[in-house]
């Protein structure tokens, strides 16, 4: 594997940590959202990721030289299924008729535990580019 497929393969990586933390953010930003209407509450969204799709030269290529890692993908963002917390609070501003008030699922307990994780895995592959990148200086080094 040259570094510039470690390179790649790391931006992958740093693109999917990224999204993660962006879609993290939004979670935990509307976690205390309300309505009064269960359809219009705040759905939790989550990133689903698969390796990716790579071309035919590129896994011909790979298939060569027995390497046929390509990295990450994002394939979707999607809304999480869970059903809105409902609770009866007859005083809130968007209680319905019968003092319902309808709020996202979101565990905010989960969501930091997350954030946590993507954090860290966009410094791994930050590292994993910086050390491709240490690599090719000093291999360029060698022939002075």
């Amino acid at each position: 594997m040259d570094y510039f497929s470690a390179m790649d393969i790391s931006a992958t990586g740093l693109d999917l940590e990224r999204t993660r933390l962006d879609l993290i953010a939004l979670n935990i930003a509307n976690a205390t959202t309300t309505n009064s209407n269960p359809n219009n509450v705040y759905r939790p969204l989550n990133v689903i990721a698969s390796p990716k799709a790579a071309s035919f030269e590129t896994q011909l290529d790979g298939q060569l030289k027995q390497l046929p890692y390509s990295g990450v993908e994002i394939t979707s963002i999607d809304y999480s299924r869970s059903e809105p917390r409902k609770v009866l609070s007859p005083g809130h501003p968007h209680a319905d008729k019968d003092g319902f008030v309808f709020s996202p699922d979101i565990n905010l307990t989960v969501e930091m535990l997350d954030l946590i994780s993507a954090r860290r895995g966009y410094e791994a592959n930050l590292k994993v580019i910086s050390a491709a990148k240490t690599m090719n200086e000093r291999a360029l080094e060698i022939g002075k």
